[in-house]
């Protein structure tokens, strides 16, 4: 995907490195207009809906099967 824009504020030379994997994903942050884009399914989140790792994580083990948490 590379970047979409750059600008250089200063009277410097600006080197830029683009860092790539071969995975099928890639997630844009968009900080003008705080947004987050996960390609290639285009799903837009706002920054404003971003959660703690952890939430909605408390007792999830009660909603586990019974038959998943025995030991044999």
């Amino acid at each position: 995907m590379g970047t979409h824009q750059l600008y250089n504020h200063s009277d410097e030379p600006f080197i830029y490195i683009d860092l790539r994997t071969k995975a099928n994903i890639d997630v844009c942050e968009y900080p003008d207009s705080r947004k987050i884009n996960i390609l290639p399914a285009m799903d837009i989140f706002e920054e404003k809906s971003k959660v703690p790792y952890y939430t909605g994580e408390q007792n999830v083990r009660n909603k586990w099967p019974e038959k998943l948490l025995k030991k044999d």
